[in-house]
């Protein structure tokens, strides 16, 4: 019988990818320079519901987040908890998506029609999705490893340009709006790993949902403060305020000599399997659920080709451009909000009960 387990530390792989991915694109940089410090408040603020989302999994053993729905509320409510968890998970992989078809798009493919970048994505990221989190988990392993090496590349690449001084001065806006766009970076980067959930019905026995948690998240985090503060440092506090992919533009300016040439081109690559990972793991989800509500296998094509049909649907509907899609995240935060906070705190004290 073919063992499709996956561990803790490839859990954690998924989850630091799935903290980065729309946030190395777009970087919500509202706070200037102090987006670096606004960056650790919201890693400190998601602390406390990354603890009951594992917390959740370490009271329910060998279940995904979809059997625990069903097995603490029954099946009346487990469905209607099924489908809001369902939606969120396709409607998050149809924000990334069009995220990265905007980048795509802007970079280097601005006269193709936008829908053909969007069925590329996520025909890759439904492909990917149709094998099992064993798969899922190995190849996010071998991304995080491409990611961090690029990052600790471009970083000691512009070492000769950065301008510590572009950082100062600290703390410039007032607590409320390092507040505010830490809320909004959060609801991105951390709170969306709710729906890694679904990977944990195939941890490995003696792992620790903790131990997952913590690696991707910490690992994740860590990036994610590296990668704003080289931003910041070489882009200036104006053009990190205004720019809409400051991570690329970053490369840009990078002038890696004789050593290697367009590492913008990486840079890209990176992001795009980023993206990849992260749409990958929402269809999953998604699709899991619908195959819960239908007694179907997740794998079958009657359960994943509709899935990634609705999103690419919802992808091309949703928005027009990206300033669209940036003025929806302070929505986002208050929508995200019943996903990843109200709905895992009513099955957390469930689970408490039970």
């Amino acid at each position: 019988m073919q063992d499709n387990t996956v561990s803790a530390r490839n859990i954690g792989c998924m989850i630091a990818l799935m903290t980065l991915s729309s946030l190395l694109i777009t970087g919500l940089g509202s706070v200037g320079q102090d987006m670096w410090l606004a960056t650790i408040v919201a890693a400190l603020i998601a602390v406390p519901l990354l603890l009951v989302y594992a917390r959740i999994s370490s009271l329910n053993r060998g279940l995904n987040l979809i059997d625990i729905v069903y097995k603490h509320f029954g099946s009346l409510w487990g469905c209607v908890l099924t489908l809001l968890l369902s939606w969120y998970a396709l409607h998050v992989s149809a924000l990334v998506t069009r995220n990265f078809t905007e980048f795509v798009s802007s970079i280097s493919l601005e006269h193709t029609p936008k829908v053909f970048i969007i069925i590329g994505m996520i025909a890759a990221g439904g492909y990917l999705a149709n094998t099992n989190f064993k798969v899922l988990g190995r190849w996010s392993l071998i991304v995080l490893l491409l990611v961090t090496i690029n990052l600790v590349l471009t970083l000691l690449l512009s070492l000769s340009s950065i301008q510590i001084s572009y950082l100062k001065p600290v703390m410039e806006h007032s607590v409320r709006e390092i507040f505010s766009s830490s809320l909004s970076f959060g609801a991105v980067a951390f709170a969306e790993t709710a729906l890694a959930l679904v990977a944990f019905g195939a941890m490995k026995s003696g792992d620790s949902p903790y131990k997952a948690y913590g690696i991707g998240i910490g690992f994740g985090a860590v990036l994610l403060v590296s990668v704003v503060m080289r931003n910041i440092m070489l882009l200036g506090r104006e053009m990190i305020s205004t720019a809409v992919f400051p991570s690329y533009i970053t490369a840009r300016i990078i002038n890696p000599g004789t050593f290697i040439e367009h590492i913008e081109s990486i840079v890209s690559f990176n992001l795009i399997l980023l993206g990849i990972t992260k749409v990958s793991i929402c269809i999953r989800a998604a699709s899991m659920g619908v195959a819960k509500l239908f007694r179907l296998e997740v794998t079958d094509r009657m359960v994943i080709t509709p899935i990634s049909l609705l999103s690419i649907a919802i992808c091309v509907t949703s928005f027009q451009n990206m300033q669209e899609l940036i003025s929806f995240l302070s929505a986002y935060r208050l929508y995200a909000s019943l996903f990843t906070v109200l709905i895992p705190l009513i099955i957390w004290l469930k689970s408490e009960r039970n």
